[in-house]
């Protein structure tokens, strides 16, 4: 199913045509910089450069996917892709299917000064005397089927972005793109702007579902969004869904799931377990760009890891700089800020951001109690007193502009003995929570879709 479509979007396809010099230095996070495409029709001699050797065969099925089982496999559809963005075929696109039939293990096949990943590069060629960057986006399907791809070391803080992929996109006029059941594992990726597990940057109608990054695998910018699935979701759509980081993540912009997206994306029932380090940083996603009038969406992700502020800066449990939707998410780690620092226990009050809790536990200097309209907490404050925090613990009500915050106080027991969550079912509109196995109140997969009839359609096609 394709994901609707906004003209901001059309904005990048500009990029996708461009042929871009080396840099040679590290620009500041720019959302209109985030996924320039390098394109051009190269000198002959480009495409026999040293590394580039005759692609092997590689076997289609009927429904023409390349089925990988090795890591010869792969190698030989990293050296395709490599040789089809050199050559110019696609116009910048790489349409095809690609699926896993076994785990694949990559320390021994590709090389760390390889660049053979990310797969579609940036890869660095010289025309007419001199050094240029080419880079083409990869629009088709990639099926993990539930398997894992290991041993990947990769660098590219001296070229670009740094993930699997270096650029995930989907035209108007091709199927949807989506990477989806697939581990990573036993891996380390730096990147210069953007850095994910997964895709430095990803956009426009393209899905990442059922994607885990494994607590073996750290992502790092040396500046920049890093995220331990996606660096950077610019404009166009983007759905992240049922994906998990048990990885750690830093950056200056460091998410668990993404370090840094733009309006229209999408991020639903996305679990952080992993360490999240950073000037800005929190357990799902760093900063959230939109308006908040529903063209973007946090909805049902849960922080279970350990997000810490770096000195000065800001923690928080679910999104850090919020400028667009938050709905039933909760906190269940630890959120700290440090001696200097900012901790809040879901996230600013920035955005819409309403029916969300916290169970976790908030550290820093002055620690901030989350309360917003229908949310929870029944988190452990550190810096406060018992007194001070017995004043602000239980169910929220429902907050208005210039009304008052009413609480109704309840033990910290409720959380798990389901009277929390009887409390919240009770709420109207806004009480559509279940109680789950985790020991606290999650979404109750049904409530809060009225305004993305898109979304409803594809969680009830399952």
């Amino acid at each position: 199913m394709l994901l609707k479509k906004k003209w901001p979007a059309l904005l990048l396809i500009v990029c996708l045509v461009v042929c871009l010099a080396a840099c040679s230095g590290s620009p500041e996070l720019a959302p209109e910089e985030g996924a320039a495409v390098a394109q051009s029709e190269p000198e002959e001699s480009a495409a026999a450069e040293e590394g580039a050797e005759e692609t092997p065969s590689l076997s289609q099925n009927e429904a023409g996917v390349y089925e990988i089982d090795s890591a010869a496999d792969f190698v030989a559809f990293a050296q395709l892709l490599k040789e089809e963005t050199l050559a110019g075929i696609g116009e910048g696109r790489l349409m095809h299917d690609a699926a896993l039939t076994a785990d694949i293990d990559l320390s021994e096949a590709i090389a760390q000064d390889s660049d053979l990943l990310p797969l579609g590069g940036p890869y660095t060629v010289e025309i007419d005397g001199e050094e240029r960057q080419m880079q083409a986006a990869f629009c088709g399907e990639f099926n993990g089927n539930g398997h894992t791809i290991s041993g990947i070391q990769l660098d590219t803080s001296e070229r670009g972005d740094a993930g699997l992929f270096s650029l995930v996109y989907n035209w108007d006029d091709t199927p949807q793109t989506k990477i989806h059941d697939l581990t990573i594992a036993d891996s380390s990726f730096m990147g210069l702007r953007y850095a994910g597990a997964f895709a430095g940057t990803a956009s426009r109608n393209a899905i990442l579902e059922n994607c885990v990054t494994a607590e073996s695998v750290s992502v790092t910018t040396t500046e920049g969004a890093a995220g331990g699935i996606v660096g950077y979701a610019s404009d166009g759509d983007l759905l992240l869904r049922a994906c998990e980081n048990y990885g750690t993540i830093s950056g200056e912009w460091a998410g668990g799931i993404a370090g840094a997206a733009e309006s229209y994306s999408y991020l639903v029932q996305c679990n952080n377990y992993g360490v999240v380090t950073g000037e800005n940083a929190a357990g799902i996603i760093a900063r959230h760009a939109g308006s908040s009038y529903y063209d973007g969406l946090v909805l049902a992700c849960i922080n279970y890891g350990t997000v810490k502020a770096e000195e000065g800066g800001l923690a928080c449990g679910i999104v850090a700089a919020n400028g667009s939707t938050l709905r039933y998410c909760v906190n269940a780690g630890l959120v700290d800020g440090g001696e200097t620092g900012e901790a809040y226990a879901v996230g600013k009050k920035d955005g819409s951001m309403y029916c969300s809790g916290n169970i976790g536990t908030v550290s820093s200097s002055n620690p901030y109690v989350y309360q917003y309209g229908f949310s929870w907490d029944l988190g452990t404050y550190e810096g406060l007193s018992e007194e001070a925090l017995a004043g602000v613990q239980g169910y929220t009500g429902k907050a208005l502009m210039g009304v008052d915050i009413e609480f109704t106080p309840l033990p910290v027991s409720a959380a798990a003995d389901g009277s929390l969550t009887a409390v919240l079912q009770g709420n109207g509109e806004y009480g559509y929570w279940q109680q789950g196995n985790e020991g606290f109140p999650v979404w109750d997969e049904q409530g809060g879709l009225d305004d993305y009839p898109w979304l409803q359609e594809l969680l009830s096609a399952e």
